[in-house]
C-alpha cells in the first residue's frame, strides 16, 4: 500500500537542475510514492516529476516547471485558456 501524500515546501532562490533558473517566491509539491517511484507534483500546474528520491522526483520537478515555461513563452500567442493561466502562474513562480 502506497503512502499518503505529503506536502513539502520548497523555498524561494532553489535552484532548477543547476540553472539558470530558480524559485522566485515559495511554493510547495505534493510528493507521494507510486510503485518504486517517488513523484512530486505542482498543485497549481499538474507539472511531474519522478525519481527514486525525493531529492531526485523534486528536481525533475523543478526541471519540468523551468521546461514547460520556456515552451508556453514560444508559444504565447497560441495558448489555450489553462496554458494561458500556467504560463502567469510560471512566470511568478520563476526567475533566472
Amino acid at each position: 500500500v502506497d503512502a499518503l501524500p505529503v506536502i513539502l515546501r520548497l523555498c524561494k532562490g532553489t535552484l532548477m537542475g543547476g540553472g539558470p533558473w530558480k524559485l522566485a517566491q515559495d511554493t510547495a509539491a505534493e510528493i507521494r510514492l507510486e510503485g518504486a517511484d517517488v513523484v512530486a507534483v505542482h498543485p497549481d500546474t499538474d507539472e511531474y516529476g519522478i525519481g527514486k528520491s525525493q531529492t531526485e522526483a523534486v528536481t525533475d520537478l523543478l526541471v519540468s516547471l523551468a521546461e514547460y515555461l520556456v515552451v508556453l513563452e514560444r508559444r504565447k500567442e497560441r495558448l489555450a485558456p489553462r496554458e494561458r493561466r500556467d504560463l502567469e502562474i510560471l512566470t511568478l513562480l520563476l526567475e533566472k
